[in-house]
């Protein structure tokens, strides 16, 4: 089970935007906006839990930076929320990679957001 995850991201204020409004059709809100290392960082979670559960950090210039992750999936209990993202997220300027609809055994949507990570929202029916 997934604790927590941390992607970087090249512009933190655009991603942070972008994230806050993507995810908050699913009951995700801001948990942490604040500095991080030498960096910043953003965390976003679900309205009832008090943790984050992923975290935004500003690429940080002159360190190592993990190789960016290409795809990651947020588990919801609705259709009607996997539309609800892919709304929010193009409407926030995302784009599609995989419109609202049934997959082998599960219903999901794919939306790609400024940095290229794939980010997927997913129900089980």
């Amino acid at each position: 089970m997934i604790d927590h995850l941390c992607i970087t991201v090249a512009n933190f204020r655009r991603s942070r935007a972008w994230y806050q409004a993507a995810l908050a059709p699913l009951g995700y809100e801001l948990k942490y906006d604040g500095e991080h290392g030498a960096g910043l960082a953003a965390g976003f979670g679900p309205q009832a839990e008090e943790q984050a559960v992923l975290y935004l950090l500003s690429a940080v210039p002159g360190r190592g930076q993990c190789e960016p992750l290409t795809h990651f999936c947020l588990r919801v209990d609705s259709q009607a929320k996997v539309q609800a993202f892919h709304a929010a997220a193009l409407q926030a300027g995302g784009e599609d990679n995989g419109r609202p609809g049934l997959r082998e055994g599960y219903y999901a949507a794919f939306v790609l957001d400024s940095d290229g990570y794939n980010v997927e929202v997913a129900c089980y029916v």
